[in-house]
């Protein structure tokens, strides 16, 4: 049993002394767990998303306190104040804001009026995954503005409150435990084969055959 240790413990030390190998074993997984990890889950923090009021009405300043909101709380998107949609258009072809919400002219009007307010929302649609969270997070905007200010004291519709079993995990961090094995089966195949091939071209397992050991 101690001259196996011995072997395994010859073959740690020259899989050490090799920054070279243990880099190329250990660069795949991590490289794996960044990209899948940001790819496929995760919530969005801090995208940036352009605002246009062209309006300047007291229901304008709501949006805009809104926006604060999301800002300092949920930190979703982080409002960037234009005074020209064209340039906030520009910025979300060219990739500098991931959306732009543009309030037209005579907003406010129409809101104290119920003449169909509306507001824009431009986002790029190459990015499904950016584009539905937003769209998702200003609807939410929307509907909480649409709600009347004073609400009933006595709940007068049936409401259904979902409530989750299981709490919420980001996709990197249900993926570590797999990345972690995927690096520990990266460095036992390339790290074992690169010393198996060099321990047979330098002969190394011809004197192991002539060792008194079964």
């Amino acid at each position: 049993m101690n001259r196996m240790l011995a072997i395994v413990e010859r073959e740690m030390r020259k899989f050490f002394r090799s920054p070279a190998l243990m880099m190329v074993s250990m660069i795949f997984p991590l490289v794996q767990l960044i990209v899948l990890g940001n790819a496929f889950g995760g919530k969005i923090r801090d995208a940036r998303v352009g605002l246009v009021d062209e309006d300047g009405g007291t229901q304008a300043i709501k949006i805009r306190e809104a926006f604060d909101s999301v800002r300092s709380n949920m930190r979703t998107f982080e409002p960037v104040y234009y005074t020209n949609d064209k340039q906030a258009m520009e910025d979300v072809r060219n990739g500098k804001i991931q959306g732009a919400v543009i309030i037209p002219p005579q907003y406010s009007r129409r809101v104290y009026e119920q003449n169909q307010p509306r507001i824009a929302l431009v986002v790029d649609n190459s990015d499904n995954f950016m584009s539905s969270t937003l769209e998702e997070e200003l609807t939410q905007i929307t509907n909480a503005l649409n709600n009347p200010t004073v609400e009933p004291r006595m709940l007068q519709k049936t409401v259904l409150q979902i409530v989750e079993l299981y709490p919420y995990i980001e996709y990197m961090k249900y993926l570590l435990p797999g990345s972690i094995a995927l690096a520990m089966f990266v460095s036992v195949m390339i790290g074992g084969g690169m010393l198996y091939i060099d321990d047979k071209a330098r002969g190394v397992h011809e004197g192991y055959l002539v060792t008194p050991q079964s």
